[in-house]
């Protein structure tokens, strides 16, 4: 799906108290825009996970990508594998879990996949940064005007 839209999502935590999502939109292969988002109060891995992919499904809503193919990757497998055979985790996350299920419905174009953690490794940074940074989080950045020096 090179020349599509994808959308890679991640969660971490390193703290014992607040965890962060971080999600990595590309175009045709490049990164074009990042989200991060510390979040308080949540440290559980999988509903980290959850929440990127739900917050990616929410941008695409938002941006009217509806007649869009767009391809969300993780590297939660056990999420992944979840939420293709509609099972919930656990009770904690089963709202979680169901409102992901119901925005899939509502975007019949948005496909799931599985990625190794190598190849998800800009959307880790984003949500470690997230993290490291709480007080700049919540913020979309734009990489189509950053330059590397």
């Amino acid at each position: 799906m090179s020349s599509g839209f994808r959308i890679a999502v991640d969660g971490a935590t390193s703290s014992p108290t607040h965890g962060a999502v971080g999600i990595v939109g590309f175009i045709g292969g490049q990164a074009t825009f990042g989200f991060g988002c510390a979040l308080p109060g949540i440290i559980d891995a999988t509903t980290l996970e959850l929440l990127a992919v739900r917050y990616a499904l929410l941008l695409i809503s938002c941006w009217g990508w509806y007649d869009h193919h767009v391809q969300i990757t993780g590297d939660a497998q056990t999420v992944w594998e979840r939420l293709e055979s509609n099972t919930p985790h656990d009770v904690r996350c089963d709202a979680i879990y169901r409102e992901v299920l119901y925005l899939l419905t509502r975007l019949p174009l948005v496909s799931l996949a599985y990625s190794p953690r190598e190849a998800n490794r800009v959307a880790h940074i984003v949500a470690r940064n997230a993290l490291r940074y709480p007080g700049i989080s919540n913020v979309l950045f734009d990489y189509s005007y950053m330059v590397c020096l």
